[in-house]
């Protein structure tokens, strides 16, 4: 048996066809074992941290790019690397499918990703044959790595077989394994992360990666032939503006965040620094727009530049849009125009309060309106129409616009629960409008917002239905589900939407507005507070510390806080101020700032384990004092003299020291600022609130259970946010 030997004189060529599409396809697939399609198996990696990178896998040592971890300026011509390989030389073209059928069957064929196996070759007469690369593991000039099947095709003379060297280059390699061999091998992994919005790509990356920022941004900018701009966020979103907005800095391409975004095929033209976008809420964009019904009204809160209202106008769906952010207006109104949704959608530039507050009354007074949308009709159809040769088209279909809301969302994850508190009495007096009445329905509810990434997600629902209810004014629990033992007025769903971070997730609470809420008179009480004060089973219990019974009286919004502590040494005291609220306390010893960390189990606090009580809600000392000084404002309303015990007094006068914040705006604002650390508990929030450690040491070390939970940077973060709100008393 005889074999050609042949080193092929145009191996060194490139290999044009590969290209960038191509590459990030295959990056973006799944590099599970099962879909790794090499010829020859990999060796198991040994090094932990190779594991982490598991794009390796998908080359051959012989196929990945050179490594240079001293490069910090990108150098393309750098990546190069010829892979001497073989190939069948194949005599005659049609035999082509039929022998890559038998090689591939054999396993003979390369099978490297983005490698086309088929090649142009010279023969040993000069001519163009067609050829096919073998695995990287066969060698031409030595028959023992041969299979039987290429044995066999040799000795009938089909196929000879020569070397070939494979070039590859920077435009063959992905951008997870350019930047796998620039990277230190010690980095924990590889930044693929990023979103996408228009031609901005945008980056959030970690500080360990700042040195190679530029890189990253020319490689990702590479290898996604629609990107023209590369940024990177400096700072959280909505930290200098209440817009959802963010600084960035720009690492690659031109400096233009003009953009245009499609989805659910509608346009957007946004500046994309004015504004807020997330690329990744299309699925659930589209999800809720879905479950709305041609005709019905739907009032967008925070609605941003219209994702959710301007593909719902496209399906006849008439929606009130509101955004406090001025250029988001505009964009809307642009988006309305250039989707031609005019018709069903109309755009506000209020604050989210105000509108929803205003929202009922507005559109009773509006009135309905009728849109009727008209037949496309050809114009040869409609001259045929017209001499009566075809029969005229039924009447156009027409739309009225509802004179009540069917369902308002919330689109604000960080705060929109906050704004629950408008929904009290939006239709006040109004309820002979309504079922059983009528048959209209109260709306529904779609609020998003942020909770923890439980273990249990049932534990994220019921914080997040605690918080509903502080806001409303009434309990809403996860019984309240459809098919539940609760109440099925409510109508209650949680829906899982993203996960954003390893201990963060994002929820969308849907619920139907209950009566109690939406015909809610005026002085009836503050509903966040009524809540707090009448719901004893998860709003008023802090660690066993705080401890509520119902007022005696059916009608009375009277309550006995028992606040128990151990003996101080501090003794205040001033006149009685209210004989109904019955309160002892003990206030607690003086605090030592620092101490040591608890060894072993010494004390349950190292864990927070608190039983029963984990996840109950929880008040810091300057919530407690806002809530007993509204008790008592509710209470003088009725013009009632009474006297007030000592208790009570020693009570108020020990908040009112040791409280940190006095005014309302600032306690709601640290509130909203603690509620967005959702993986700390609910006692650790409080306790950062009232305690206001000066650093992150003195916070662990008062507070254990910290410790493993948020890094001395974040928490330092949140400590310097806190002392910009305090409100010391001298």
């Amino acid at each position: 048996m005889s074999c050609s030997i042949y080193r092929s004189k145009c191996g060194h060529v490139p290999d044009k066809k590969i290209n960038r599409s191509a590459a990030m396809r295959v990056e973006r697939r799944s590099t599970d074992k099962s879909q790794t399609t090499i010829a020859t198996p990999l060796p198991p990696m040994e090094s932990k941290k190779d594991d982490r990178r598991p794009i390796q896998r998908e080359l051959p040592e012989m196929f990945r790019p050179p490594i240079n971890r001293a490069m910090r300026t990108l150098d393309r011509s750098f990546f190069q690397r010829i892979v001497p390989l073989s190939a069948a030389r194949i005599f005659k073209a049609s035999d082509i499918a039929k022998i890559r059928k038998e090689l591939t069957k054999s396993n003979d064929v390369l099978a490297v990703p983005r490698v086309n196996a088929v090649r142009h070759m010279e023969g040993n007469d000069g001519s163009s044959l067609k050829a096919l690369l073998l695995r990287e593991d066969l060698k031409a000039d030595d028959q023992s790595t041969w299979s039987p099947t290429i044995s066999e095709l040799v000795q009938r003379g089909t196929v000879d077989l020569a070397f070939y060297d494979l070039t590859l280059d920077y435009d063959y390699w992905t951008y997870a394994e350019i930047i796998h061999s620039i990277l230190p091998e010690d980095m924990d992994e590889i930044p693929q992360g990023f979103t996408q919005v228009g031609h901005v790509l945008h980056l959030n990356l970690r500080a360990n990666y700042f040195p190679y920022k530029h890189l990253i941004a020319e490689i990702l900018m590479d290898k996604n032939p629609t990107i023209e701009t590369v940024i990177n966020k400096t700072e959280d979103v909505g930290s200098h503006s209440q817009f959802r907005t963010f600084p960035f800095e720009l690492l690659a391409g031109k400096n233009d965040l003009n953009v245009i975004q499609h989805e659910q095929d509608c346009e957007f033209r946004f500046d994309y620094s004015r504004v807020y976008w997330n690329s990744r809420l299309e699925t659930e964009h589209r999800r809720l727009v879905e479950k709305f019904r041609p005709g019905e009204m739907v009032c967008d809160v925070m609605a941003g530049v219209g994702p959710f209202a301007v593909p719902a106008g496209r399906k006849k769906i008439f929606v009130w849009a509101n955004d406090l952010n001025p250029h988001g207006y505009e964009v809307m109104q642009d988006a309305v125009q250039r989707n031609k949704v005019a018709d069903f959608v109309t755009p506000f530039n209020e604050d989210g309060r105000d509108f929803v507050r205003a929202s009922g009354t507005r559109l009773l007074e509006a009135g309905p309106v009728t849109v009727t949308i008209p037949h496309k009709v050809r114009r040869d159809k409609k001259r045929k129409i017209e001499a009566g040769e075809e029969e005229q088209l039924p009447p156009p279909p027409k739309y009225t616009r509802p004179s009540f809301v069917d369902h308002y969302v919330m689109n604000l994850p960080a705060d929109a629960i906050e704004f629950l508190d408008a929904f009290p009495g939006v239709y006040s007096g109004k309820d002979e409008l309504f079922a059983p009445n009528t048959e209209q329905k109260l709306p529904m509810v779609h609020v998003y917002c942020f909770s923890g990434n439980s273990d249990n997600e049932v534990e994220d629902h019921i914080d997040i239905c605690q918080r509903i209810s502080e806001r409303i004014g009434y309990k809403v629990t996860i019984d309240d589900r459809v098919g539940g033992s609760g109440d099925q007025e409510v109508e209650l769903a949680i829906h899982n939407v993203r996960l954003v971070s390893p201990k963060k997730q994002m929820f969308c609470a849907s619920f139907r507005l209950p009566k109690e809420v939406a015909f809610r008179k005026g002085g009836e009480g503050l509903p966040a507070l009524n809540c707090q004060i009448e719901t004893a089973e998860f709003n008023l219990k802090r660690n066993n510390l705080i401890q509520l019974t119902p007022p005696s009286q059916p009608h009375s919004s009277v309550a006995s806080l028992s606040l128990q502590y151990p003996p101080h040494p501090l003794s205040l005291t001033s006149q009685p101020r209210h004989p109904e609220i019955t309160m002892s306390v003990q206030l607690p010893p003086a605090t030592h700032r620092k101490r040591a960390l608890p060894q072993g189990e010494l004390e349950a606090a190292s864990t927070l384990k608190l039983g029963a009580d984990q996840h109950t809600h929880t008040l810091s000392l300057s919530e407690a004092r806002l809530v007993i000084h509204k008790v008592l404002e509710n209470k003088r309303r009725g013009g009632n003299k009474y006297e007030e015990p000592e208790n009570l007094t020693k009570t108020l006068d020990y908040l009112d020291v040791f409280a940190r914040f006095k005014d309302e705006e600032n306690i709601k604002a640290v509130e909203r600022l603690l509620n967005s650390h959702t993986e700390l508990e609910m006692f650790e929030r409080s306790q950062l609130g009232s305690l206001c450690c000066d650093n992150a040491e003195e916070a662990k070390s008062l507070i254990p259970s910290l410790q493993n939970k948020i890094s001395d940077g974040d928490l330092q973060e949140l400590l310097d946010e806190l002392t910009k709100l305090r409100n010391f008393t001298e």
